[in-house]
């Protein structure tokens, strides 16, 4: 199961440049980009993840109806990534070996195997805003919203380990490996491959931030923003992971 999950534990700087001069303009335009922990979860009951580094660039246009409250419209293209490692042993029951049409119960064996998923999407984010002023050049922005993503690239890279496969028979009380003629081999480091993940997904949105105004036209927005997807990009499976 992966969800985006994009947090800035560093300021965002964007450049906005006003449709108006005033003490609440109305109209901003603004450009951002940044980076920070750009992460893709996976939820497996085995071995660990860890939170990945990633970018963004984004165009916004935001539009106030009154001194308070307003609303805005993004497109934005953003990169994300997470790792995952397994040292352990993962079983499998009731698998039909294709050679001989009996049940087994298939062994995967995890030494250092490490993973890392890499997403790109594009975005395009809908939110409302509350701002208010906090002295005659700066003004605080909250914004609560919503965004669909857009798949652009899904893949993973393996980085390091090895596994092994083996069988264990019942019939015959005995664990084989070591029969690559069989399935049963040990595989290495060194692959990479697309992820088969849903094209479009819904997250969540919240940012907080201050604008400095630089001059009459320009300002400068700095802030902590953070996503949270609320669909899975990828489905629920009780495949072995080294099929899913």
């Amino acid at each position: 199961m992966y969800r985006i999950i994009f947090i800035l534990l560093v300021a965002v700087l964007s450049v906005g440049v006003r449709a108006q001069y005033a003490s609440m303009p109305s109209n901003y335009y603004s450009f951002y980009m940044g980076g920070g922990l750009h992460s893709a979860s996976l939820n497996t009951s085995m071995g660990t993840t860890k939170v990945g580094a990633g970018f963004l660039f984004q165009g916004e246009y935001q539009h106030f109806i009154d001194e308070h409250y307003g609303y805005a419209v993004s497109l934005k293209y953003s990169s994300h990534q997470s790792s995952f490692n397994i040292s352990d042993v993962e079983s499998v029951g009731g698998v039909i070996h294709p050679d001989n049409r009996l049940e087994y119960e298939s062994k995967t064996y995890y030494n250092d195997w490490n993973e890392v998923q890499t997403f790109s999407v594009i975005a395009i984010p809908i939110q409302g805003y509350y701002r208010m002023r906090l002295n005659k050049k700066s003004l605080l922005f909250v914004g609560l919203g919503a965004q669909l993503d857009f798949l652009l690239v899904a893949k993973y890279a393996t980085t390091k380990g090895s596994f092994d496969t083996r069988g264990f028979f019942g019939y015959t009380g005995q664990e084989y490996q070591d029969l690559p003629n069989h399935g049963f081999d040990t595989y290495r480091y060194g692959s990479e491959n697309d992820i088969d993940a849903a094209m479009v997904n819904l997250n969540l949105l919240c940012d907080v931030g201050v604008r400095w105004d630089a001059s009459p036209r320009w300002s400068v927005y700095m802030g902590l923003y953070g996503s949270y997807g609320v669909t899975n990009m990828y489905k629920d499976s009780e495949l072995p992971l080294v099929s899913s």
